[in-house]
């Protein structure tokens, strides 16, 4: 513990999440550039959906309610905001 103490980002608890938190965001921004920000979107729903499908099969119970209930909403709003995105503001003229 005291070794920890001194340098606690030389632990595999603290360099392991670095580091697939780093490759994540660039395979994101690879998606991005290679394929749009719909594919990007539609990659962050299929991640969400995923993610909740493991998270249940992981607890004895399943999801409750208001997990079922988050992960509709956002996958929902993702899904809407990708298809149809908001105008672009016009540019001002000087």
């Amino acid at each position: 513990l005291e070794r920890r103490a001194r340098r606690p980002w030389r632990t595999a608890e603290t360099f392991i999440p670095v580091t697939t938190s780093a490759l994540g965001g660039i395979c994101v921004g690879q998606v991005t550039k290679h394929l749009g920000g719909i594919a990007k979107g539609f990659a962050i729903v299929g991640g969400l959906v995923l993610t909740g499908i493991a998270q249940g099969l992981q607890q004895e119970g399943g999801l409750e309610a208001r997990h079922v209930l988050g992960l509709v909403l956002v996958v929902a709003c993702t899904w809407i905001h990708t298809t149809f995105p908001p105008p672009k503001a016009k540019a001002k003229s000087a």
